[in-house]
C-alpha cells in the first residue's frame, strides 16, 4: 500500500470529507486529493502534522510499518468519546480522573458516594442498592464461576461507602 492509499485511509477511519480533513490539516480539499491520488508527494511538514493531529504512527504512514495509531490516554477517550457520543466535557472530566493518582480517585469516589448518599433517600437508596446488586450479579458470577457470591457483592457494596451503614 502506497503512502497515498494510507493518508486516504486515515481520513476514511475518521469519517471525513476531503474538505474537512484538510480543514483539520490547514490544507485545502486540492491538496488532499492530490495527495490521495498519487499526483503529488506529501511534503515532509503535512506527513508530521498528519500524525500529530491524528496521533498516527509515523512509520505505519510512510512505510506501513506497526499499527495505524499511537495508542495513549487521548486516543482511548476519543474512541470512548465516538462509541458513547461524549461531549468534550465528558471527555475532559474522563481526562482529568485518569490523571489523578490513586488517592486522590479514592477522594473523589468518596465525594461521589456521599453525594449519591445524599440526594437518595432512604427508599430510593435500598431500591439503587437493589438494581446495583441484580445488574453485578452476572459479573461477580462470571469471574467466580458461580452466584453464591451475591452475598459477597453485597457486603462489598455495603462496605465501599466507608462503613457507614444505611
Amino acid at each position: 500500500m502506497s503512502i497515498s492509499n494510507r493518508v486516504k485511509e486515515v481520513r476514511k477511519n475518521f469519517k471525513l470529507s476531503q474538505a474537512a480533513f484538510g480543514e483539520k490539516l490547514s490544507v485545502s480539499r486540492d491538496v488532499i486529493n492530490d495527495v490521495e491520488n498519487d499526483r503529488v508527494t506529501p511534503k515532509e511538514l503535512f506527513l508530521q502534522h498528519l500524525c500529530t493531529v491524528f496521533n498516527v504512527n509515523e512509520n505505519w504512514l510512510r512505510d506501513g510499518i506497526g499499527e495505524m495509531f499511537i495508542e495513549t490516554n487521548k486516543t482511548f477517550i476519543s474512541a470512548l468519546a465516538n462509541e458513547y457520543n461524549l461531549d468534550t466535557l465528558d471527555e475532559k472530566i474522563i481526562e482529568c480522573y485518569l490523571n489523578l493518582g490513586a488517592l486522590q480517585r479514592k477522594v473523589l469516589k468518596d465525594c461521589l458516594r456521599n453525594f449519591v448518599d445524599a440526594v437518595l433517600s432512604e427508599e430510593n437508596y435500598e431500591e439503587y442498592r437493589e438494581e446495583y446488586l441484580k445488574n453485578n450479579a452476572n459479573s461477580v458470577a462470571a469471574r467466580n464461576g458461580n452466584s453464591d457470591k451475591i452475598d459477597e457483592l453485597a457486603k462489598l457494596y455495603d462496605n465501599s461507602n466507608g462503613g457507614e451503614e444505611k
